[in-house]
C-alpha cells in the first residue's frame, strides 16, 4: 500500500481490526482502523512447507500458530480501545494450549 494511506497506531480510530493472512510463503498480520488505514507497521514470518514424494505440501499447524502468535503479541501494545487485540491473542493462546493437551 501506499505510504500515505498508513497511519501511526496512536492516531488509529478505534475499533481496529487485526488482519491475519496465512499464504505460500509467510504468515502476515496488519492492523486496521475504522476507516480501513493500515496502521502500525506490518508484521511478517516466513514460513516453508514440507513437500512429499507424491507432490503433497504440508506446513506444521503448531508451527502456523506459533508464527500467528508471535505476529499477535509484537503487532501493537493494547490500549483499553483495542480490546479486540487482546481477545484475539487470548484465543490463540486457548487454542495452543488445547493442541498441547492432546
Amino acid at each position: 500500500m501506499a505510504a500515505e494511506f498508513e497511519i501511526a497506531l496512536q492516531d488509529a480510530v478505534p475499533p481496529l481490526v487485526l488482519a491475519l493472512d496465512v499464504g505460500s510463503t509467510a504468515s502476515r498480520g496488519m492492523i486496521y482502523d475504522a476507516h480501513g488505514r493500515p496502521a502500525g507497521r506490518r508484521a511478517k514470518v516466513a514460513h516453508g512447507f514440507t513437500v512429499a514424494p507424491d507432490g503433497t505440501s504440508v506446513i506444521d499447524p503448531d508451527q502456523v500458530l506459533e508464527e500467528l502468535s508471535s505476529i499477535v503479541d509484537g503487532s501493537a501494545k493494547p490500549r483499553k480501545d483495542q480490546q479486540a487485540l487482546v481477545d484475539t491473542a487470548r484465543k490463540i493462546d486457548a487454542v495452543r494450549r488445547r493442541r498441547r493437551r492432546s
